[in-house]
């Protein structure tokens, strides 16, 4: 019997690789777990109906996690006003719109 394909897979890599800092060549985390890039995937799924959502960094999808899912949203620094942590927030909102839309599918 074969796996059927998740809109996920062509998206997934590690924590490692999603967390990376481009602007300060760093990694968040040395993680090697398996992880969905959720902004590429954002981006490549569906670009004229979320145009201008913004979304977390990864979608963890733990093994045996009976359909239990993480959004992870790296930072580098500290999270010190309202406005940072609103953003933060929208951001969970805007990408679980995304991701109930790949889920009803």
């Amino acid at each position: 019997m074969t796996k059927s394909r998740s809109p996920f897979d062509d998206y997934l890599t590690t924590l490692k690789e999603t967390s990376k800092d481009g602007d300060n060549a760093e990694y968040m985390t040395e993680s090697t777990y398996l992880a969905v890039n959720f902004d590429c995937f954002k981006n490549g799924y569906d670009s004229n109906k979320f145009c201008g959502f913004r979304s977390n960094d990864a979608l963890l999808i733990p093994p045996d996690c009976n359909n239990k899912f993480v959004f992870v949203e790296f930072k580098n620094g500290r999270i010190e006003n309202i406005t940072s942590m609103t953003e933060i927030v929208e951001k969970i909102y805007e990408s679980l719109f995304v991701f109930n839309d790949v889920k009803e599918e």
